[in-house]
């Protein structure tokens, strides 16, 4: 069974990239997606590069500049899928990406939402940066280093956007989706898949990167705002736990299952013996 997946990119003056974005999606011949693609007004060849691909999608273009997150929302609210992400116009899915979702969320209903190992690519298309396999709890994401879910390789299911409030905020300009991962874990766990899904490309331009400052203050008022929404005792129990850990050595492999026993965090890895994913 091939859940029905909806991918948007909101795009803007990326005709240089855009095309490679659009076929890292189709180019996975995913047999249930809704693909919608928004033009936020932009004034070089970007229409003409979507609109090679136009029987494979759904486009939008907009008579003036919403932004971003305007976009996002716009595209939802005509969306239809059980599973949802985007993919911004810069950044792509690696191979076998919407197979691997679709599996995980065919096979455990109790999974909510997930998000891949994190990793770059730069400007030339190499893949110089893999991160090990993070630690996600709503703790850890209120309370611990300011750190970002990599935005690329998250996805999630409909009823979970649904009681999270069914859209994304228009008051942060740089980092709504820090937001709706806050507002996530209040009815969610995080899941860890032990795979590449998306690839943030590192060209030096994205807003988050120029304007780093900024995206650090907005995270910052949010989590303040957020903290009120879980006890006290939250943060202390985090603290503690924390400093337990910051003690261990991390590269012993004692130290990953203390690691998980503190914080619970969850993780899916791939069985090579049965040849499917399973939460560990």
């Amino acid at each position: 069974m091939f859940k029905k997946i909806t991918l948007i990119t909101s795009v803007y003056n990326r005709a240089d990239l855009m095309e490679e974005t659009i076929n890292s999606i189709l180019s996975q011949n995913y047999p249930n997606l809704e693909y919608i693609v928004i033009d936020d007004n932009s004034a070089d060849n970007t229409a003409a590069v979507v609109k090679k691909y136009e029987k494979h999608l759904t486009y939008y273009k907009n008579d003036h500049n919403l932004g971003l997150y305007k976009n996002l929302n716009k595209g939802y609210a005509k969306s239809s899928g059980e599973i949802m992400g985007w993919l911004n116009s810069d950044d792509l899915l690696h191979p076998g990406c919407l197979s691997i979702v679709n599996e995980i969320f065919s096979t455990n209903d109790k999974i909510e939402w997930i998000t891949g190992i994190p990793n770059t690519r730069d400007a030339r298309g190499r893949i110089p940066s893999v991160s090990a396999a993070p630690v996600w709890n709503k703790e850890i994401f209120y309370y611990g280093k300011m750190r970002s879910i990599q935005q690329e390789s998250t996805f999630w299911r409909r009823s979970l956007w649904e009681k999270s409030g069914g859209k994304i905020s228009e008051e942060y300009p740089l980092a709504a989706d820090h937001e709706l991962w806050m507002r996530f874990f209040l009815y969610a766990d995080l899941y860890v898949v032990t795979a590449l899904l998306g690839s943030f490309r590192n060209h030096g331009k994205q807003m988050s990167i120029e304007k780093q400052a900024q995206y650090r203050a907005e995270i910052a008022a949010m989590r303040e705002k957020y903290a009120a929404k879980i006890k006290n005792a939250g943060r202390l129990a985090f603290l503690a736990k924390d400093f337990i850990y910051q003690a261990l050595p991390h590269r012993l492999s004692a130290s990953r299952r203390i690691q998980k026993k503190l914080f619970n965090n969850k993780i899916i890895n791939y069985n090579f013996n049965n040849n499917k994913f399973e939460i560990v």
